[in-house]
């Protein structure tokens, strides 16, 4: 509690002494009318009243009253928001497509491929392999608003506005001097974090001109480990498997063929598992090494539920203790932008901003790979009593023998029993850099115009840290005498003695027996690369050329030409395999087994080309006729050709087309009643990932085999692109209406239907619904395709998985549908300004269905497993209070809330449920006016009532007590009771 006092009392005195900040905004989202704007979702429409698409202004002022931070996190707690991906997560998945250390939105967890994201109105390039972008890259501190576009809007702006739209709008117009500074610390005294931000503006050339600045510094320490949080200690997953035993989450979990110290296992059976159980007569199997270099039985747990399992309810297994709850966060971002006036017809713009994003976390606890590693019966580090008991004689105790019996031995390394054996390592390091500039002009009074252009580069670096070397790891654990020496080395070192130089002997057998030495010998760092770029010319017109008897009808005709392209470089490709030139032992298979345990697929650069032309149209059909006292009508249609450059990958150049369409109803029944309807048909095309993404392999991958009754395997999963994929097409309908009954109070009700066909989704060999969908075909299902046994029989319970596929296929279907509730009221509390803004979202519906699988319902679901969904509640709301009890002084709360999850996806699958959970945040904010400038002067408390979150779970990580996320659910609050003291001023 002392810590924690003291790192409060230094940010308080950080916040009281630093420059004051402006006044805030209350916490509300604001109604699109309240701007005189193009809003989103259209080029002509200048009043959120008049748009079919529901629309949502979100102020970033308003939003950090109650969650001080980077936009995206006030962003994500909002209803419609379900499945985003948070910047403070952690890289759990060394592969390009992971896209877990990025703040990516995601609309009603339709994908956040699925959301297009806007700067100014210009698309955002993509920061990962697989097309995510990092909504962090957009420069914060001279944000005006963000539009949020809850409809279909790929007839206005092309591919991937599917779910919606997501535009954050800069302030062109800014002057003066403003900033921020706010730190932060946990009520367990971590994840301190700080925030400092400076913006200026001024006019130039007597109002002609204008230029802004602005920089911004975020570090968050995150949360190490695990167990800095009381609430992982029951180390919970998922089990049963929703038939014979339901689906429910179960506490106390271990692994069963691994110990912290080493166990010895089963000797590579695939009917037994690796269970010690399953084989009693091999030599010493059911013994590990709970002290250093001293074997005892293995003290096996009860049975989790099912009747072959890898994981067990207590006993010695291991666990993962390693994974961090929360990445570690440093950003520094820099804005600029130039305006000037040409003549009073002609406008030029330039703008400019540089994102450096960098974020650490531990995914994992070391391990020796799924299924252990053989070691020499006469390894040099174990008792003389163990060789013998393992097979080892005078005979065959040679260093040129061949023939040398071997065991298979398995271990999770723990970090808190042995320091030098911390746990991977992963960094994404994120470099974002766009440039934007155009003209904007008038051509009489009707009609308006514009040109711009845009490049854009972004770098996306995924270091793995602490990758075990696999050759040099064989070559450390066959550990012998020398004789000339009596030491212990390595063989290699008298039999090979050029091949691994510096070959440090690796003692396992124990669970702190390792040196720091031979870990550092067995450990490297790999990485990849990707390079995306996007060059964007656009045009418009828009104008009013004639008038009906309700109004001037107006056009907008716009054109567009875009090049994207797409690269990632490795300095571990997947084609480098190892010679096993001087190793008996390990797992070694020339020209098959991997150098690194993490080995990434090149691709040399690729190319798509985009070509569009639009008109957009809005009629005014009515006007003051009775109860139509005025009835608008909005369309657009969209042509798109898109050429698909391969260049030297290997692929096939591909081309295709596609069209797009939105029409839309606007009826003013009276001042207090609008009702709305909208129709569109959108797509996402195929991006260059989907395309032509690598052939990659990952060999450190845990797959529960189906065919054995889910025991864990060790077997690479092989990934690729498609050149064959075509544009997913999404049929959209909004019914809404607006009721505004008195002043200051209103009420709006938004129902939407999504079906996508022809939807992409990446379906892999590895997920339990995949492998029993084939096994219940009896191996007729296209789906079987994706396993691939030894014997070339998927359906061969003798012979072990050698390769799973992940394949990307035009082959589900999905279907959301909902309600959108918002509800705003202002008033006074005896003169004292107070306001209260509710939103809801819910959505019974979030179907997938593809061919030979069960349709799934994602709705209200915690995890899927088969889909990779984050849980999708059914319900969700978010309510904002702000009152002004006395001049200067204000109190916001703020109260988020989700419905319970059910476990499993399936309808028909049976299945617990985790409870409802809701987070509140209250800030207190003093209003100071010194130095002829504004000042808010804030202190925040998130989780106000410090609320664990629930326990959770994964279909896929049944085996693996401890990995992150288990043992809660994406989107609750991890972190718990959260201080932020700061200031923001303006002068």
């Amino acid at each position: 509690m002392r810590g924690i006092r003291s790192k409060f009392i230094l940010l308080a005195f950080t916040a009281l002494g630093a420059s004051p900040a402006v006044a805030q905004t209350q916490p509300e989202v604001t109604d699109a009318a309240a701007e005189d704007i193009i809003v989103t979702g259209s080029r002509i429409i200048t009043s959120g009243d008049n748009a079919p698409t529901p629309i949502t202004v979100v102020s970033p002022e308003a939003l950090a009253v109650t969650r001080p931070g980077r936009v995206f996190e006030s962003l994500q707690d909002l209803p419609v928001f379900s499945g985003s991906r948070g910047v403070t997560g952690v890289p759990s998945n060394a592969q390009p497509n992971s896209s877990t250390a990025v703040s990516a939105l995601n609309l009603r967890n339709l994908g956040g491929l699925r959301a297009l994201a806007l700067f100014d109105g210009k698309r955002i390039p993509p920061t990962t392999a697989d097309g995510y972008v990092n909504v962090n890259a957009v420069p914060q501190m001279l944000l005006q608003r963000v539009d949020i576009v809850t409809g279909g809007a790929s007839a206005v702006y092309g591919s991937d506005a599917v779910s919606g739209v997501v535009n954050f709008i800069t302030d062109r117009k800014f002057t003066g001097f403003k900033g921020q500074i706010q730190g932060g610390v946990s009520g367990h005294s971590d994840a301190e974090s700080y925030d400092v931000g400076l913006a200026w503006g001024a006019n130039l050339g007597g109002g002609r001109g204008h230029v802004a600045l602005s920089y911004q510094r975020v570090y968050n320490a995150g949360i190490g480990h695990l167990n800095q949080r009381s609430w992982t200690a029951p180390d919970w997953t998922l089990q049963g498997n929703g038939t014979t035993v339901p689906y429910h989450l179960q506490d106390n979990m271990r692994i069963a063929f691994a110990t912290f110290g080493g166990l010895i296992v089963c000797p590579g059976s695939v009917t037994a598992g690796f269970r010690p159980a399953n084989c009693p007569t091999a030599p010493l199997v059911g013994q590990t090494f709970n002290s250093n270099g001293v074997l005892s039985a293995y003290q096996a747990g009860s049975t989790a539920g099912v009747t072959v399992s890898d994981a067990e309810i207590g006993g010695g297994g291991a666990y993962h203790t390693w994974p961090s709850l929360a990445g570690k966060v440093g950003l520094d971002q820099i804005y600029g932008r130039f305006d000037y006036e040409l003549t009073d017809a002609i406008h030029f713009y330039v703008q400019g901003s540089g994102t450096y994003d960098h974020v650490t976390g531990n995914p994992t606890n070391l391990r020796f790979f799924g299924r252990g590693v053989n070691i020499g019966a006469c390894n040099a580090f174990l008792a003389a009593s163990y060789q013998a008991g393992f097979g080892c004689t005078s005979a065959n105790n040679d260093i040129n023998s061949t023939t040398q019996p071997t065991f298979t031995f398995n271990k999770i390394f723990n970090y808190e029993m042995n320091p030098a054996a911390p746990g991977a390592i992963m960094e994404s390091k994120s470099r974002s850099y766009f440039v934007m500039t155009g003209l904007e002009g008038e051509l009489g009074e009707k009609w308006k115009w514009d040109l711009g252009y845009t490049h854009s580069l972004s770098k996306y670096r995924l270091n793995v840290n602490r990758n075990m070397d696999l050759s040099r790891t064989y070559a450390a654990l066959d550990a012998v005498v020398d004789p000339s020496s009596g030491k212990v080395v390595c063989r290699v070192t008298l039999t090979n003695p050029g091949l691994y130089p510096g070959c440090v002997p690796l003692n396992v057998f124990g669970p702190s027996a390792e040196s720091a030495e031979a870990l550092q010998y067995i450990f490297t760092q790999v990485w990849h690369e990707t390079t995306n770029t996007l060059d964007d010319v656009n045009a418009s017109v828009t104008g009013s050329p004639f008038a009906l008897w309700a109004g001037p009808v107006e056009f907008a005709l716009s054109g567009e030409y875009r090049r994207q392209t797409y690269s990632l470089v490795t300095n571990s490709p997947a084609t480098l395999t190892q010679t096993c030139t001087g190793l008996r032992f390990g797992n070694c298979t020339a020209g098959v087994t991997g150098v690194n345990i993490n080995q990434f697929g090149e691709r040399s650069q690729v190319a798509q080309k985009v070509t569009e032309g639009a008109l957009e149209v809005n009629v005014p059909l009515l006007k003051d006729a009775g109860l139509l006292r005025e009835l608008n009508f909005n369309g657009a249609v969209r042509y798109t050709h898109y050429a698909n450059d391969p260049g030297a990958s290997g692929f096939t150049a591909t081309k295709f087309n596609a069209t797009t369409w939105k029409l839309g109803l606007t009826w003013d029944v009276a001042d207090i009643l609008t009702l709305r309807a909208g129709r569109s048909r959108d797509i996402r095309a195929p991006n260059l990932y989907d395309l032509y993404s690598p052939v990659s392999l990952n060999r450190n991958s845990f797959t529960q085999d189906q065919l054995l009754g889910g025991v864990n395997v060790n077997v690479p999963i092989q990934s690729g692109g498609n050149p064959d994929l075509k544009p997913e097409v999404a049929n959209t309908l909004t019914i809404g209406a607006v009721l505004r009954p008195a002043p200051g109070l209103s009420f709006a009700l938004d129902f939407y239907d999504i079906r996508i066909k022809d939807a992409l989704a990446t379906i892999s060999g590895s997920t339990n619904l995949i492998q029993n969908t084939c096994i219940a075909s009896g191996g007729a299902s296209p789906l079987c395709a994706l396993l691939v046994r030894a014997s070339g029989n998927p359906l061969d319970k003798n012979s072990a998985l050698t390769l799973v596929y992940n394949r990307n296929i035009n082959i589900a279907e999905q279907h959301a549908r909902g309600w959108d509730f918002e509800a705003n009221w202002r008033t006074g509390i005896g003169g004292k300004p107070f306001s209260i803004r509710a939103l809801v979202t819910y959505q019974p519906t979030l179907v997938y269905s593809q061919v030979g699988l069960p349709t799934q319902n994602q709705a209200g679901v915690t995890y899927n497993a088969t889909y990779g969904l984050y849980p999708t509640p059914k319900w969700k709301a978010s309510v904002f209070v702000h009152f002004e009890p006395a001049e200067n002084f204000s109190i916001d709360l703020a109260e988020r809330w989700r419905s319970a999850l059910r476990l499993a996806p399936e309808p028909q699958l049976v299945s617990g449920h985790i409870p409802s959970v809701a987070y509140t945040n209250l800030t207190l904010t003093l209003k100071t006016h010194l130095g002829g400038g504004n000042q808010d002067i804030f202190f925040n408390v998130q989780n106000l009532f410090d609320k664990d979150p629930p326990p959770g779970g994964q279909t896929n990580q049944q085996n693996q007590p401890g990995l992150v996320p288990n043992g809660y659910n994406v989107g609750d609050d991890v972190i718990g009771r959260y201080f932020t003291a700061g200031v923001r001023f303006k002068f």
